[in-house]
């Protein structure tokens, strides 16, 4: 099974980039999701069955085909230590 740390010495470093992005919050469902998983090297198959969802659904919601559910957007992000949940937007 794979872990975070097989992800490469370069894991730790393009997460905190791709974290420094999300807090600008200017990025789409579908856009996170991509480079989440672009982040890690893996191609859409390895990555949905890493975290347990498959690979159509996966690319549909790359695609911005789909809408996921919070579950599946659980699934998605928990590698990287996020949690899913509604914030106010600042005005």
């Amino acid at each position: 099974m794979t872990t975070t740390n097989d992800f490469g010495p370069e894991f730790a470093r393009k997460r905190k980039e791709f974290l420094a992005l999300v807090r600008q919050g200017e990025l789409t469902v579908p856009q996170t999701v991509r480079l989440m998983r672009q982040t890690t090297g893996l191609t859409i198959p390895e990555y949905a069955e890493f975290v347990g969802v498959s690979a159509r659904y996966l690319g549909d919601i790359e695609r911005g085909l789909m809408n996921p559910t919070v579950e599946i957007l659980e699934k998605i992000t928990e590698p990287f230590g996020l949690a899913v949940k509604l914030v106010p937007r600042s005005d």
